[in-house]
């Protein structure tokens, strides 16, 4: 697997390209890790490690084409896996029998806006 072993106390600084792709492809293929989370470490070490030619290990070709082959390997997973049906408030909006439909939905959306954004920041949203 090359140099990169846990508990190992060498100089990271020493690391070659070679023993990164090998660490990298030991996450993907032995460890079963997501892209998400090999690219990950491969940003944390790219951080800390140069090339021979002093560019970004994360940048060098072999990198890429690794980094390429495991999304085309395992991609990631969709962060929603539900969406809601546009047609279900529709036909809700339709049944209420307002003078204007085009109004409630800007409502109902602008609600369901508002709270979406309470549920993911810290701050309190203001009607």
């Amino acid at each position: 697997m090359g140099k990169i072993l846990p508990g190992r106390r060498d100089n990271i600084r020493n690391y070659s390209t070679t023993d990164v792709l090998e660490f990298l492809g030991h996450l993907h293929h032995d460890e079963k890790m997501s892209y998400s989370a090999v690219n990950t470490a491969r940003s944390a070490l790219s951080a800390y490690l140069k090339t021979a030619g002093q560019q970004s290990m994360g940048s060098h070709p072999l990198m890429i084409k690794l980094m390429k082959g495991i999304y085309n390997n395992k991609p990631p997973k969709p962060r929603y896996t539900h969406v809601w049906d546009i047609s279900v408030i529709l036909t809700y909006l339709r049944e209420w029998h307002q003078p204007d439909p085009s109004a409630c939905l800007i409502y109902v959306l602008k609600k369901a806006h508002a709270y979406g954004s309470r549920t993911r920041s810290q701050s309190p949203v203001t009607p």
